[in-house]
């Protein structure tokens, strides 16, 4: 082959080469109407369709379908830039045309219309006051007021005030975290992290009311923050009962008598605090069926009961009334109490003074039995003495009840209802929900023995005065098994 028939041949490679690798560009046809905008389909890649009357204004399609309005322009700095009017369906090509036209003018006067489109979404932007103001009404009807009223406190708070006039999209995570560090040392711990709180909920208001869609700066503040200081603290043992009531009589005269009375019921009693507490005369029955039962509402403010009205939960719990069974020991001490007061407050134990509520409409402060135990000593500043609080004695029952009580599988159920505890699958097997659709009603004759034997439990303890303590019910059911064990292997050798 000569050299002329190779490039030939060379030459008709590359021509074939470029014929099938290289497409020719695609010419669209130009639009001048909206049943043409709305015929214009999808493609995998987005892309421009322009307008007949004008060459600048074109429709941008992408891939998921949505048309906008949008024109090309050319800074006074000589930058190229895209304009988008709007989409197509609210706006229509009549008016992407009178605005274009506004845009042109704009561009005239050396205006840049991406500025002023920006300063006017600025402009029409919610700030955190009135998005607060918007989302407060509803908020406070679903908690209790006290922790509405702290919610509004914080708002209104001059600390806070830096926040309220601001944008809620014009703020910064690097923004909040630093107002979140600054209250920590100009407030407190508990002020910082109730405002972020208090941020967070604006932020998923204005998401679900609202045509904002920025992310929610201040849902992860909070891990940022100083740690909170936490500390364990000891829980009465059983053989600690005789040195604390011991301590309690030394103590009797530097105290109050109601005082006196309520560190003396909350060993035999083993409720929460927060409900014994707020417990009030009209919730004893005396001559109820199952024995003297206190009856607490199902909805108690200032205590775990903390709805309005009756409802299921986010966990499914079922609010209704709880009943506790009451000792003999318990009863009389009740009885002791109640010649005290003499019918002067509803509660059983009212408040000393109150700056807002002078008198006893008030039940006593959270603080007052907390107080009480640390001046007795228990501090754990001695070794016999650990820093036990109000709370604790639910801990002692529950340890001694699983050690020296419960042989049962029922008993055991009987003593998580006694708890008030949140009921498992186990347990929903075997047991339906009382009259008041509720486990708190369930198994109380088992509870009535339960906390009578605790009861006695506690005086055995006292009369022993740190000697042993006589075998219990579960040491003695387990050397009964044994013997009755031992006897059928004997006679089933012979």
């Amino acid at each position: 082959m000569t050299n002329m028939q190779t490039t030939e041949v060379q030459n008709a490679v590359r021509t074939a080469l470029a014929i099938t690798t290289k497409q020719p560009r695609r010419v669209r046809a130009k639009i001048s109407t909206d049943a043409e905008i709305r015929a214009l389909g999808t493609e995998l890649k987005p892309y421009k369709n322009f307008f007949a009357q004008v060459p600048f204004l074109h429709v941008f399609v992408s891939p998921t379908g949505c048309k906008s309005f949008r024109f090309d322009y050319q800074t006074s700095a000589g930058t190229n830039k895209t304009h988008t009017i709007g989409k197509f369906g609210p706006f229509t090509l009549a008016m992407a045309l009178d605005a274009y036209e506004i845009e042109r003018a704009r561009l005239a006067a050396g205006e840049c219309p991406r500025a002023a489109q920006l300063e006017t979404r600025v402009n029409t932007m919610t700030t955190v006051a009135e998005i607060f103001a918007a989302w407060f009404p509803k908020f406070k009807t679903q908690v209790v007021a006290d922790f509405a009223q702290r919610t509004q406190a914080v708002f209104d708070s001059k600390d806070f005030a830096p926040l309220r006039t601001r944008r809620l999209a014009g703020l910064k995570r690097t923004e909040i975290l630093a107002f979140a560090q600054a209250a920590e040392v100009s407030r407190s711990q508990g002020f910082a992290r109730e405002s972020i709180h208090l941020l967070a909920k604006l932020y998923e208001h204005a998401a679900a009311h609202t045509d904002f869609t920025g992310a929610n700066y201040a849902r992860d503040v909070v891990k940022h923050l100083t740690p909170r200081d936490s500390q364990h603290f000891t829980a009465l043992q059983l053989d600690q009962l005789a040195t604390y009531f011991a301590d309690l009589d030394a103590n009797v005269k530097r105290m109050k008598p109601s005082t006196a009375l309520a560190l003396r019921i909350l060993p035999y009693i083993t409720v929460r605090p927060s409900i014994l507490r707020h417990a009030e005369w009209s919730w004893i029955k005396w001559d109820d069926k199952n024995g003297p039962t206190m009856y607490v509402p199902a909805f108690v403010r200032g205590t775990k009961q903390r709805a309005k009205t009756q409802r299921d939960d986010k966990r499914g719990k079922h609010y209704a009334p709880y009943r506790i069974p009451l000792s003999a020991q318990v009863v009389s001490l009740l009885r002791q109490l109640q010649e005290l007061n003499a019918n002067a407050s509803d509660f059983l134990f009212p408040g000393y003074k109150s700056h807002k509520k002078p008198g006893p409409d008030k039940c006593i402060s959270e603080g007052r039995w907390l107080a009480a135990l640390r001046r007795m000593g228990w501090t754990a500043d001695d070794t016999s003495r650990g820093a036990i609080t109000v709370h604790g004695f639910r801990s002692l029952f529950a340890t001694a009840a699983n050690e020296r009580y419960c042989i049962t599988q029922v008993e055991t159920h009987a003593l998580e209802f006694q708890q008030d505890h949140q009921l498992t699958e186990g347990v929903r097997k075997h047991y339906t929900r009382d009259a008041d659709g509720s486990h708190r009603g369930l198994l109380l004759p088992q509870r009535v023995k339960l906390m009578q034997w605790w009861a006695n439990e506690v005086d055995a303890v006292l009369a022993a005065n740190g000697a042993q303590l006589p075998k219990s019910r579960a040491e003695r059911a387990a050397e009964y098994a044994s013997r009755e064990f031992d006897h059928v292997s004997i006679q089933t050798a012979r």
